[in-house]
């Protein structure tokens, strides 16, 4: 497991270079009247820019005299160095209202500091954005670009300005002054935009320029002259394409008087084509370059590939075989409709699918960042926001390198089943080939990777994602930290600065400890954190970057541990999140050494949650471990009001008594011996107690032997009311009497909407009981299991459709259906004794039938309603679902189709069980068959 820090971590840096603290060194920028004196930190700078690294090489730390190291950059200004700064310590580029010519001052003064990380991202900003202004300003940026031989996307930018205007930009330049190798960057390009004879004419001119002694005229060359030429050429001529002359006219009027300066192969070769055009020609000849014309225009408005990718495409949809002999010809039938662009419409899941879904016959085109290549897919079918996998023998997924066509992949879909995925925070996915997604509908796209899955082959070089390495150097420390205890002890070089911005612990420690003048080193000891574990804290505090892999579970709940000493709050929350979604098993089954661990601090209340939760599921684990008497009243007292807590209360009572005995040891355990001063002192312990513990719900045995002989512990009212519930039940009022634990009865019923109560008080109602037994407290001390409820269908695992239901339950009788309901914490259902039938619009009789309605699962204000007309107790047919006379309706228009008219009223039964006939939803439902045990 690793996982990234990186706000935080910029935040307090940014601090630190705010802070005239801890400062080790002085740096003067700017010349003349514009200087500035900036104070900064040699170990921050050292480890971020290469120069300013070799610059202090031999100026390390204060001298001995106390000097401060102390350098000049007279070439950035203090304006420029600000920025600068700032990007050094938090990672934070600010360029707000700045002018454009500001923005190359930065790069200028990144390409000076070996800054290659700012340097790309400004080129690139440069690029994307301030295109115009480069254009208006094309020989200014020319001359920067080729100041530095880092600068290598602007070059390439500025490359791909003259291939895109040639006439334009070449009219404001002299041609003849470029480089040879700025000369052959640019007749290489496949998309330069100008005809081949004019690339030629451009050549020879460029040519002669380099010879002043030479003219234009060739008729006037000796064969020393061509030589000459030639040579000055040599790496030129192979990137002419004499093949794409539009005619044989301009071949014989502007090469061949040039032919000595061409291999004698090569002349007459051309030669030979252009007497006889449909002559074969030999694999190596370069294709056409690829023109703009008004025809492709038409036909697609890109901004990312060309008419050669839109041609190829074309292809493999027709599924066209695609030959070296037709390389030249464009396959152009179909019109590509701009959909959606990123740059233009965003780059959200939530944009993606308001353009696009529901529209047939998509492709998807996807620029590679930072390289030149294009990958996407063709989608034959309409794509969709619901979250599912579609099918499709026709999709494919492709790459392509540098626009060439020739290097072109294509991956047609293997696993047709999983073709596609749709989903709602997804862009377009193809299988788990291509993975474009966003942790949310509404922002941009934060995960985009690629593998090999459900297409036939590879399409990228790399499977995955890009990951960064972790670095660590021990020059320039000022701090050294003990950690461990004999015989685990190793000593870590560190930066005070950094340590205190990052850590508010280690700040208070070393407030009171800073670096004496006498050179020596600050020193602390932490000996409660292993050395292995400080090594994984120091990475998370130099570099936001936690690194768990290979740790085992005890291990990451000592470094949660270490962070929570060293208040390093960020990652006590992440920790505590990850070990309950990722090691609960472990914790489960290492529970004492858990609940141990999150009682150390007031800070793991997460952790201290997932304890409690875990308890109230497993009670045994803690309530019968050596150590439960020394629990604390408050945790105690958190377990004790959980509905949800798995054990007797009679239990649950003995155990309070024995926590209880435990912080008085003076006390025995027999109550008939204590005097009425012992059982005062008990209740004292108890008071919070004693309100949680639900002796209503004991039975009246339970009542007898285990209440009755504290009955001094109890408020007299209150025993009182207890013992008239058994002798009086109708004499004591069951107002604010908490109800039973939600105890869990494995094997019984398996229901995501029902808890033990509702089984109880349906089974009792099956079974002709009085619905509360006579008693006013039936429901409250005893539940009446008689029956195993199997699940024969839940909507959320099988579906809501009529047909579905008709599948998986018709002909079976002793059926009970439940219902929750959408929004509101309710529940309503009917009991069904005969069977469910297909029928068309046939009417089930029936004299024990109800139906009835729960809210917040509670059994007091339960609503039952017997069938009252038993001729229509249930009504059959294939698009309806469970439906109760015409009093629970519910239907689909058809058996296929999901339920989409769900509402109740008073018809053939006693009683509305609803206090609205308006419809609803459900959020889920379940039919369970009875079989008595």
């Amino acid at each position: 497991m690793s996982a990234e820090f990186f706000s935080k971590l910029s935040q307090n840096y940014i601090e630190l270079l705010k802070d005239d603290e801890y400062y080790d060194i002085t740096i003067e920028v700017g010349e003349d009247l514009n200087v500035k004196i900036f104070r900064a930190h040699m170990n921050i700078l050292c480890y971020r820019s290469p120069y300013l690294r070799r610059e202090l090489a031999s100026n390390k730390k204060k001298n001995n005299d106390n000097v401060l190291a102390h350098i000049e950059l007279p070439n950035i200004s203090p304006e420029i160095f600000q920025v600068i700064l700032e990007y050094i310590y938090g990672g934070v580029l600010s360029l707000n209202g700045q002018d454009t010519s500001e923005f190359f001052k930065v790069l200028a003064a990144a390409d000076k500091l070996y800054l290659q990380e700012l340097v790309n991202y400004l080129q690139k900003y440069l690029i994307e954005y301030k295109t115009e202004w480069i254009e208006q300003h094309f020989e200014f940026t020319q001359q920067i670009s080729s100041q530095s031989k880092n600068l290598l996307e602007l070059q390439e930018f500025c490359t791909n300005l003259i291939v895109q205007s040639p006439k334009k930009i070449l009219n404001s330049l002299n041609l003849t002054s470029l480089s040879e190798k700025s000369l052959v960057q640019l007749i290489k390009r496949d998309d330069l935009q100008m005809k081949e004879i004019e690339v030629w004419e451009h050549v020879i001119k460029w040519g002669v320029a380099q010879n002043p002694t030479l003219i234009l005229d060739p008729n006037t060359w000796s064969d020393d002259d061509f030589k000459k030429m030639k040579n000055t050429l040599q790496n030129c001529l192979p990137l002419i394409r004499f093949f794409c002359l539009s005619s044989s006219k301009e071949f014989l009027q502007n090469v061949r008087p040039y032919k000595k300066l061409l291999d004698q192969q090569l002349h007459e070769d051309l030669v030979d084509y252009y007497l006889d055009p449909d002559r074969l020609l030999r694999d190596n000849i370069s294709r056409p370059r690829k023109m703009k014309i008004n025809e492709i225009d038409k036909v697609i408005d890109s901004q990312i590939v060309d008419s050669s990718i839109i041609s190829t495409i074309s292809k493999w949809i027709d599924k066209i075989v695609i030959n070296n002999d037709n390389f030249k010809e464009l396959y152009l039938p179909y019109k590509f409709e701009l959909l959606l662009r990123g740059s233009r419409d965003g780059f959200t899941p939530k944009k993606f699918h308001e353009l696009c879904d529901n529209k047939p016959n998509t492709i998807t085109f996807i620029k590679v960042k930072g390289t030149e290549e294009i990958i996407g897919g063709y989608n034959p079918l309409k794509w969709e926001s619901k979250g599912n996998w579609v099918n499709t023998k026709d999709s494919f997924i492709f790459s392509f390198k540098n626009k060439n066509i020739k290097n072109a992949i294509i991956s047609n879909v293997k696993n047709t089943n999983c073709a596609l995925f749709f989903a709602s925070n997804f862009g377009p996915y193809f299988g788990s080939d291509i993975t474009i997604f966003s942790s949310s509908g509404s922002i941009d796209y934060n995960n985009f990777y690629y593998r090999k899955y459900c297409y036939e082959k590879l399409i990228r070089d790399a499977e995955g994602e890009f990951s960064i390495d972790d670095y660590e150097d021990d020059e320039y420390y000022d701090i050294t930290i003990e950690v461990g205890e004999d015989p685990n002890v190793k000593i870590f070089r560190a930066h005070m600065n950094i340590l205190c911005y990052r850590s508010p612990y280690l700040r208070r420690t070393l407030n009171s400890n800073k670096k004496s003048n006498d050179g020596v080193l600050v020193h602390i000891r932490l000996p409660n954190i292993s050395p292995e574990i400080f090594q994984i804290i120091l990475r998370y505090i130099y570099g936001g970057i936690l690194s768990l892999d290979g740790q085992g579970s005890s291990n990451i709940l000592n470094v949660l541990l270490a962070a929570d000493m060293l208040h390093l709050q960020e990652l006590v929350v992440y920790l505590q999140k990850y070990l309950i979604e990722n090691e609960s098993e472990w914790m489960e089954e290492n529970f004492e050494f858990t609940q141990r661990i999150s009682l150390q601090s007031n800070n793991l209340l997460e952790l201290q949650q997932f304890c409690t939760n875990f308890i109230a599921k497993s009670p045994e684990k803690l309530f019968k471990s050596l150590y439960f008497t020394s629990l604390s009243e408050e945790f105690l007292i958190s377990l004790l009001k959980r509905d949800d807590l798995q054990m007797r209360e009679v239990e649950i009572w003995e155990y309070v008594l024995k926590w209880g005995l435990a912080q008085n040891p003076t006390l025995v355990t027999d109550p008939d011996t204590w005097s009425d001063a012992d059982f005062k002192t008990m209740e004292n312990t108890l008071q919070h107690c004693l309100p949680l513990i639900r002796f209503y719900c004991l039975s009246s045995v339970e009542f007898s032997r285990k209440v009755h002989p504290y009955q001094k512990l109890l408020k007299r009212q209150l025993y009182k009311d207890l013992l008239n519930s058994y002798l009086d039940p109708n004499s004591v009022s069951t107002d604010n009497i908490l109800l039973p634990r939600n105890i869990r009865n494995d094997g019984m019923i398996e229901s995501k909407i029902v808890n033990l109560s509702i089984v109880s008080a349906i089974s009792r109602q099956i079974d002709k009981l009085d619905f509360n037994d006579n008693s006013k407290f039936a429901h409250i001390r005893g539940l009446y299991l008689p029956y195993k409820f199997k699940l024969l269908l839940r909507g959320s695992r099988d579906g809501f459709t009529p047909k579905k239901f008709h599948t998986l339950c018709d002909n079976i009788p002793n059926t009970v259906t439940f219902m929750k309901i959408k929004g509101v914490e309710e529940i309503i259902g009917g009991y069904n004794p005969i069977i469910w039938e297909p029928s068309f619009q046939k009417y089930g009789k029936t004299k024990d039938s109800f139906i009835f309605s729960f809210k917040n699962k509670n059994v007091k204000d339960a609503i039952i309603s017997n069938v009252e007309i038993t001729d229509y107790a249930l009504f059959y047919k294939p698009i309806f679902g469970p439906y109760f006379g015409n009093d629970i309706i519910i239907w689909a228009s058809s058996e296929s189709t999901d339920y989409n008219t769900i509402f109740c009223k008073k018809w053939f039964y006693e009683k509305m069980i609803r206090d609205t006939k308006d419809t609803f939803s459900i959020e889920d439902y379940e039919v369970f068959q009875l079989i008595r045990r």
